[in-house]
């Protein structure tokens, strides 16, 4: 009988204090309105905060239903055409520091047929998850063009008819070549359009030295 009236106590004490407290808050609300309301706020606020601080942290990467509007440039005649298309699947997950970097790239090492349509530059002028736009700029292709072929720091290297503009830096070994194809390049080798061009990339890529 004892131990269930300590029981009680222990019980009804603890059912005070929660009473105390629940009327000392609706107290604080009676007197100080204001004040609850601005710290109710204030806690809201941090919580906004909080969360739009997470969502910013995150850099925006691009969606696998985006899409990619290339814009195609054409340098000699000043025509424009567009482009629209899924964007590919290579791209996915990139945010925009990663994909300007893979554009630098895809200019320093174009793929064959983007070296064959005279790729030049590529600009990215918009990016977002959900849709990419890059500017694409060529040299015309049906222009007759010549080329000179040099050394730079032993491998060969293709100059525009500028003799000054790379065209292109090649993986031939200028120490590998034939002494009389040497001697060519040396005093500037002239090839005369694009055909030859590739002619002479393909003999010589893989031509060991000669005696």
């Amino acid at each position: 009988m004892r131990q269930i009236k300590r029981i009680s106590f222990f019980i009804y004490s603890c059912l005070l204090l929660a009473a105390g407290f629940y009327a000392h808050i609706r107290y604080e609300e009676f007197l100080y309105p204001q004040y609850v309301r601005e710290s109710q706020k204030s806690q809201i606020g941090r919580e906004a905060y909080d969360s739009a601080q997470e969502v910013t942290a995150t850099p925006a990467q691009i969606s696998f239903d985006a899409e990619l509007v290339t814009i195609i440039e054409n340098l000699s005649s000043k025509r424009r055409e567009e482009q629209k298309e899924m964007v590919p699947a290579k791209y996915v997950g990139m945010d925009r520091e990663t994909f300007l970097r893979c554009m630098e790239d895809e200019v320093l090492a174009p793929t064959l047929s983007e070296r064959k349509l005279g790729l030049v530059s590529i600009e990215v002028q918009s990016f977002s998850p959900q849709r990419v736009v890059i500017l694409k700029s060529y040299k015309n292709q049906d222009v007759a063009a010549s080329f000179y072929v040099g050394f730079s720091e032993n491998m060969v290297v293709i100059y525009e008819e500028d003799k000054s503009s790379v065209y292109m830096r090649t993986s031939i070994d200028g120490r590998l070549l034939p002494v009389g194809i040497r001697d060519e390049i040396s005093h500037g080798k002239v090839i005369d359009s694009r055909e030859a061009l590739e002619a002479f990339l393909e003999e010589y890529n893989m031509v060991p030295a000669s005696e």
